[in-house]
């Protein structure tokens, strides 16, 4: 088989996140944290990192960016005094408001979709050093990570807390992929892999041996809406997700959730294949999986054959 041998995760999957809320109240990861800053965009991600904060009872506090955040949710995990709503430009006031806390690890989690920053030095300084990158939307995640460091923080990945998200190798749930959609991911993984150098994005969608539509800005969501209008009432396809090549995997990691199985469903594609170990599934694991079990959609924790 393209690939090599595709193993079923499904149920050790579902054993391993028979918690709670899918892993809320489990050990509390690779790193010790004494306050959890969380920089929080859109989607479930942040509310997710939050309540494991609050289950493992680590300080919390959030900085919810305007226009993007949940803000009543987060606000409810974090408390009225845990929980600041702040621009996306506004770094160095979000860096402050940290300190004055007592926030010793940093994570930034969800997407940034529907943010509007505002013309801040802290922009203006970013951008100036972005004209000399190559590869720029990665460039903005660099430079906000060394901004954070510098100023004493330890930026952390949502896995070096939460690893139980990350998708192992094989399939999660109970439908599995057929040898034709195995052969698509195989036939388009490395095309795939050429686009995420790009930087452009980190999704594309295969269809009969070729990538028929590719991620932009606009994201995930976004690329499957575009991809069923482009393949109409044709049946099949197969959603590629991976962490861009040389990425750093401790912001915009690749994720996939509730929102991700439905779009693939209504849209008649076959699955997702995602990078295993590099990927993860945000919110509840197990409801995640059981929806696209119910639906028909198969995930898949792709590890190509080198």
């Amino acid at each position: 088989m393209p690939g090599g041998a595709i193993p079923n995760a499904g149920k050790s999957a579902r054993k391993a996140s028979a918690h709670a809320d899918g892993f809320i109240g489990m050990k509390k990861g690779n790193i010790e944290v004494a306050h959890l800053g969380i920089v929080a965009g859109n989607k479930e991600l942040p509310a997710t990192a939050a309540k494991w904060a609050k289950a493992n009872k680590i300080p919390l506090s959030i900085a919810g960016l305007a226009g993007c955040a949940d803000a009543d949710a987060l606000r409810r995990i974090a408390g009225a005094d845990g929980y600041l709503g702040v621009n996306i430009s506004e770094i160095t006031g979000t860096i402050g408001w940290f300190k004055s806390r007592g926030v010793d690890t940093v994570v930034m989690l969800g997407g940034v979709g529907g943010c509007r920053p505002r013309l801040t030095l802290d922009l203006l300084r970013i951008a100036a050093r972005l004209l000399f990158m190559r590869r720029r939307y990665d460039g903005v995640l660099r430079l906000v990570i060394e901004r954070f460091e510098r100023a004493g923080f330890r930026v952390a990945g949502v896995t070096d807390l939460v690893p139980e998200l990350l998708i192992g190798h094989g399939v999660q749930g109970d439908v599995m992929p057929s040898s034709s959609d195995i052969a698509e991911v195989s036939a388009c993984w490395g095309l795939a892999e050429e686009f995420a150098r790009t930087d452009r994005g980190q999704s594309a969608i295969a269809l009969g041996g070729r990538l028929v539509a590719l991620e932009d800005f606009a994201g995930t969501d976004a690329l499957i809406a575009r991809a069923s209008k482009l393949k109409g009432k044709r049946r099949g396809g197969v959603l590629l997700k991976l962490l861009k090549p040389g990425q750093d995997a401790r912001a915009d990691m690749p994720v996939i959730g509730e929102d991700t199985v439905r779009n693939l469903a209504a849209g008649g594609f076959s699955g997702v294949a995602v990078e295993a170990g590099k990927t993860i599934i945000q919110g509840d694991r197990r409801r995640v999986i059981g929806l696209a079990d119910r639906m028909g959609i198969f995930i898949l924790g792709y590890r190509p054959k080198r």
